[in-house]
């Protein structure tokens, strides 16, 4: 998923909110990518639009050729993307509308963006309001918007969203709806106000009006509180499902993410190690089984499920008699490749 945090007007509020989030969620597990996406006077480290001119020029670079790692307090690595340097970054809006339009930057934009999603577990963008390339930053990319604001700049965040769905929808990838989230520095109230305003993007993965403003509530920053945080968090690493949850059990919904990159993490770890296993032909025909649903199982918020399946998974690959024990046949090392690449694209519940 590539997420975007930005907000209405030039100043901004929350300007820590989108590097916050994509911490927390690196130090959890995830596999997660942040795009600074702003332009800094003097600095000329290169980044995301030389990786964009590189690919222009029919270069294969990755965002690893100019990102560097960062290493967290909690033990995690995020990869950080500057936005870097050259007319991409200082000719502004009309070297980005002559690229969109003359070279198919479009097209190399969507390229990268499912490199992305395949490579990572999630993408996070900076997106600062002054910063060029905001169509592509706010209305090509993300799969979600997360619009940080004040009660009273609510309504500009609104038709901000408006218009970049409209954007999306001239443009030629059959890109969606965006999944809009709006966080605002302020009280409660103010959040569950915001209810109405953002209805048409919140009705779609939360439900009912008065759930909706107990999300909103449940995600507004307090002072001297990191549980807000950690919903958002929480909320964005499993694909803003189960809100029910996030607010009547906050602290499942917390260890539901937590526990999901882990989780995922020990089964592509024992399905990759079985591939090097040899064993009779019934064990083989009853992993087979066990493997199948395994996709399905993961992506639950059942803490319990991926410790059940590896469990099962080891119950059936030592339990055997004297038969001769064969390598993995090929029809059951077909499925468990398969099932090792879907687990690592899955994220959360569906």
């Amino acid at each position: 998923m590539i997420v975007t945090f930005s907000s209405p007007g030039t100043s901004g509020v929350l300007t820590d909110a989108a590097l916050r989030t994509a911490r927390t969620i690196s130090d959890w597990g995830y596999r997660t990518l942040y795009i600074d996406w702003r332009t800094t006077p003097g600095r000329t480290a290169p980044g995301l639009v030389n990786l964009f001119d590189d690919r222009l020029m029919g270069h294969d670079s990755t965002a690893e050729k100019y990102a560097e790692f960062s290493e967290l307090a909690g033990g995690g690595e995020l990869l950080l993307l500057p936005f870097g340097h050259g007319a991409l970054a200082e000719d502004g809006r009309d070297e980005w509308v002559r690229r969109y339009r003359e070279h198919d930057l479009g097209g190399i934009v969507q390229d990268c963006a499912e490199q992305w999603r395949g490579g990572f577990d999630l993408v996070v963008i900076d997106g600062r309001p002054a910063a060029p390339g905001r169509g592509t930053y706010l209305v090509q990319l993300p799969d979600a918007v997360i619009m940080t604001c004040t009660a009273a700049d609510a309504a500009s965040a609104v038709e901000l969203v408006a218009r970049a769905d409209e954007a999306r929808d001239r443009l030629p990838y059959d890109l969606g709806r965006i999944l809009a989230v709006p966080v605002l520095a302020g009280d409660e109230a103010a959040a569950r106000q915001a209810a109405d305003r953002f209805a048409p993007w919140l009705d779609a993965w939360v439900g009912t009006r008065s759930a909706t403003e107990d999300v909103l509530a449940a995600l507004t920053p307090k002072q001297g509180s990191d549980e807000p945080w950690n919903l958002l968090a929480a909320l964005i690493a499993l694909d803003f499902a189960d809100t029910s949850v996030l607010t009547s059990d906050p602290l499942f919904y917390l260890d539901a993410a937590r526990h999901l990159a882990g989780g995922r993490s020990r089964a592509i770890d024992e399905l990759i190690e079985l591939l090097g296993r040899e064993l009779e032909s019934g064990q083989w025909s009853d992993i087979g089984h066990v493997v199948t649903n395994l996709p399905t199982d993961v992506a639950t918020l059942d803490l319990a499920t991926v410790d059940r399946i590896t469990s099962r998974l080891v119950t059936v690959r030592n339990a055997g008699s004297d038969e001769p024990r064969i390598p993995v046949p090929d029809e059951v090392r077909a499925l468990v490749q398969s099932l090792i690449t879907r687990l690592r694209g899955t994220r959360g519940p569906r």
